[in-house]
């Protein structure tokens, strides 16, 4: 455990030489984050993890799995559960994680259930792949339709093969009490404010992250070496650097890739979406610790479910062909720092950790008596 201890000591100190020494280059991955935050991040995601919140905290599952239990025959999975699989495949990355938790600490998943849930629930939203990466980024929505379903068909290609051996007999179901609509409301809201907190202050750690080790000329040499022995591909440097970001975060990891353009991007970006980047993986950590639920088998998931969904989309190209230009504009994809007001971004944000630290109700109090919430009711 020594050597552990030690090697992160040495990693935090050679961060903050590094972060000495390109101080500006921080300062200017912190503000393109916080563009990505109001301009994609904000708008996309917290309306989804309020309904995700909702969905579970009114009770209103059992009500969407009647329909689904086909669905949840052939996963193998209780039927309640199978709507998660829907606000994975609407929601984005922490909307489905979160309620997975949330079912879990309230007795409606058992733990081995909730972590192959996991494995193939994390996925990218509509919003983010259809409007911000193929609309934004390679101008042509067709291209985020076809990453889209490449993303989805490798989710379920890791739900059908991690199925147990034995069908689920019955429902399981949540031994949480009925709560007011109110009440839940006020939960969701809550609960959705700090999962929003939570993924922009990963987001913004990522992006200084990556424009440190980009400055340093870290991802040039590394690329350089790669093109050295593997000498295939004209923007061989460009194309690691586009992967080393994507790696840490996968908006920033796809603007760089669409900036390159070509097939190589495309399969990049499809990567980058099922794998979700270092940066969602942490987010997802955070919020299912409390849960308790395993996170190995989602770790190993997620490099998995990135080959698969660029061989899924590979596979698509074959049905749906579309033309890529060989080189894209790089002025298109990126975000312009501070498109949207920066203050309003910083204040959302702020407005959040106040409603996180604000005295809330509990679900079985009085709307008259308030408490400072101590229990695991908010996220």
């Amino acid at each position: 455990m020594r050597w552990k201890r030690g090697l992160g000591a040495l990693g935090i100190l050679a961060g903050g030489i590094l972060l000495l020494w390109q101080q500006q280059a921080a300062v200017e991955g912190v503000r393109a984050g916080l563009s990505l935050c109001g301009t994609v991040v904000i708008p996309s995601l917290f309306p989804f993890l309020a309904l995700a919140s909702l969905l579970v905290r009114g009770g209103f599952l059992p009500l969407l799995a009647r329909p689904l239990r086909p669905l949840a025959r052939l996963l193998r999975l209780p039927a309640q559960a199978v709507p998660l699989l829907l606000l994975s495949a609407v929601g984005g990355y922490p909307a489905a994680a979160g309620a997975i938790a949330r079912m879990t600490e309230e007795g409606g998943l058992d733990r081995d259930t909730a972590a192959r849930m996991l494995c193939f629930s994390v996925n990218a939203g509509p919003a983010f792949l259809i409007g911000s990466i193929g609309g934004g980024m390679f101008g042509d929505a067709r291209i985020g339709w076809l990453l889209y379903a490449a993303c989805l068909l490798a989710a379920l290609c890791i739900a059908l093969f991690s199925r147990p051996r034995r069908a689920f007999s019955s429902m399981i179901r949540s031994s949480a009490l009925p709560v007011p609509f109110s009440h839940a409301l006020v939960g969701a809201v809550a609960d959705a404010a700090s999962g929003i907190l939570s993924i922009c202050a990963y987001l913004l750690l990522f992006s200084a992250l990556s424009a440190l080790l980009q400055a340093a000329g870290l991802f040039e040499r590394l690329g350089g070496l790669l093109a050295s022995l593997l000498p295939t591909h004209p923007d061989a440097v460009g194309l690691f650097a586009a992967l080393s970001t994507g790696l840490l975060e996968v908006t920033g990891g796809c603007a760089a890739a669409a900036g390159r353009g070509g097939m190589a991007a495309l399969l990049l970006c499809a990567f980058f979406c099922g794998f979700g980047g270092f940066s969602v993986q942490c987010q997802i950590l955070a919020a299912v610790s409390k849960a308790g639920i395993p996170t190995l088998p989602f770790l190993f998931s997620r490099p998995l479910q990135g080959a698969l969904s660029c061989g899924m989309l590979l596979l698509l190209l074959q049905f749906f062909p579309i033309e890529l230009p060989v080189f894209a504009s790089a002025a298109a994809p990126l975000p312009v720092p501070f498109s949207v007001s920066a203050p309003a971004s910083i204040a959302m944000l702020m407005l959040g950790a106040v409603c996180l630290l604000s005295p809330r109700c509990r679900a079985g109090d009085r709307p008259v008596s308030c408490r400072p919430d101590s229990g695991k009711g908010g996220r």
